[in-house]
């Protein structure tokens, strides 16, 4: 019997979902392939950019009836070696590793819980992906 295939949500295409109503679609044949789950750092976004009452609904609908994946303590150790090596390898300055931390920790900990990311994002993901591998997909 082969393991389910675990998908966590990038924040991006929740707030594209929730204020223009994209990737109804795509959302609706990832859920055929992937079981989703919710990443602790992706609902921290979510509630911290929330503008909408409706948006802070939906929101916790989603905390209360997805799992929810939550970095350990390796993942924060080894994102903080990937961010000090995209520092060292290619001279980031403080804002973009500050704009990379939550994306690191959504990495790290997807990776340890043999998930796939799905993001809109693809630039900081194919940098982070470049010092430790994890699977992610592109919508």
């Amino acid at each position: 019997m082969s393991r389910a295939k675990i998908g966590i949500i990038d924040s991006n295409i929740y707030i594209d979902l929730f204020r223009y109503g994209l990737y109804k679609e795509e959302l609706s044949e990832i859920n055929k392939s992937f079981i989703i789950r919710n990443s602790s750092v992706v609902l921290l976004e979510l509630y911290t950019g929330a503008l909408e009452r409706e948006e802070k609904k939906l929101i916790t609908k989603m905390e209360r009836h997805l799992g929810i994946i939550n970095p350990t303590p390796r993942n924060w150790i080894e994102s903080g070696k990937i961010l000090n090596g995209l520092i060292e390898r290619y001279g980031f300055g403080y804002r973009k590793i500050r704009d990379l931390v939550s994306d690191t920790l959504i990495a790290m900990s997807a990776r340890s819980n043999g998930a796939t990311v799905i993001t809109n994002n693809s630039d900081d993901f194919e940098i982070i992906r470049k010092l430790k591998h994890f699977n992610f997909m592109v919508l």
